[in-house]
Parts: C-alpha cells; sequence; structure tokens
C-alpha cells in the first residue's frame, strides 16, 4: 500500500506532499520516512524502467546482496544479447562526417 501512496504522490503532486508537517526536505526527514520514500522510488522504477524479464520479485527487494546478484545476471544477459563482449564506447573516430566533424571539440 505504501507503494500505492509514493506512486501517487509522485504522480499527482511531489514526494514533499509524504513529508511530516514542518519538513520541506527529504534530507531532513526522520531516517524511516526517508528510507521507505527512497525505497519506494526504487521499487517503482523497477516496475517503469526494465523490461518484463528484468524485474527482480519481490520477495528479494529487500535483500541488497541477492538483488545485486540479480542485477549482474541481467547486465550479463544484456551483454550476451546485444554482443558488446565488455567492450567500451566507440571504436575508431566519433565522427566520419567531414561537415560535421569541425563540431567536436579537439578533433583536428
Amino acid at each position: 500500500m505504501w507503494l500505492d501512496t509514493v506512486r501517487i504522490a509522485r504522480d499527482l503532486g511531489s514526494v514533499s506532499d509524504l513529508l511530516p508537517e514542518g519538513i520541506t526536505n527529504l534530507a531532513d526527514c526522520p531516517y524511516n520516512i526517508h528510507d521507505a520514500i527512497t525505497k519506494a522510488l526504487l521499487f517503482l522504477s523497477f516496475a517503469e524502467e526494465l523490461e518484463e524479464g528484468e524485474r527482480p520479485p519481490k520477495r528479494i527487494w529487500l535483500d541488497p546482496p541477492r538483488l545485486k546478484k540479480w542485477f549482474d545476471a541481467v547486465k550479463l544477459k544484456r551483454e550476451e544479447k546485444y554482443g558488446t563482449d565488455g567492450k567500451k564506447g566507440i571504436e575508431g573516430p566519433a565522427v566520419d562526417n567531414g561537415a560535421a566533424k569541425h563540431l567536436i571539440v579537439g578533433d583536428d
């Protein structure tokens, strides 16, 4: 239920609507309220930003070691699916277009 409350506050107003009277900033909240709101926002991101097979099961949401293991496996599956083979970034010249080459700072 608290997850739905945070979702509604975020979507229809702001998370500040969840704060106790007299507190205007999430950083000034008591720890337990701050922790609940930030975790709720994280859990909401699972459903909104991850594909169906990448979303962790609810039973591990509050278990950081298992959650890390889950996301390490998701990262590995993505690398296998998209064939990154551990490569980082673009190899070779960033721009092969002579007309656009002058727009890149430091590219002589």
